[in-house]
């Protein structure tokens, strides 16, 4: 679970709050505050780095990181007869036919689209 939450890109995910929610713009903006209030800095021997923001990944001991991470993901398009499992950071593709090479084009399918997406 910790690999998918460090991989939430904080712009995409407000953009994908205000397209595909009808969230009120308050909560929205919460979060935005939420992800957008956290640096960082790095220490070598005995100098910091200046302060950066981070751009990406959500605290992994929030109760809300975990529903964030998986809305972040939750607009993965699928082909028709095709079945997509998400959890944490593993997506797993799968479909049946009684024939492999009808099989094999839609998973061919499956991974081109979500390739794009990606």
């Amino acid at each position: 679970m910790k690999k998918a939450l460090d991989r939430v890109w904080y712009d995409g995910l407000i953009h994908k709050l205000h397209t595909f929610t009808d969230a009120p713009l308050p909560v929205i903006k919460l979060i935005q505050y939420f992800l957008s209030s956290h640096s960082f800095r790095i220490k070598i021997n005995d100098t910091f780095s200046s302060t950066r923001s981070i751009k990406a990944g959500v605290l992994q001991k929030s109760c809300v990181s975990s529903h964030l991470s998986i809305f972040y993901i939750n607009d993965m398009p699928s082909t028709n007869n095709f079945k997509t499992a998400l959890f944490a950071d593993d997506t797993m593709f799968y479909t049946d036919h009684r024939h492999i090479k009808y099989a094999a084009k839609s998973v061919q399918n499956q991974l081109d689209l979500s390739y794009v997406w990606l």
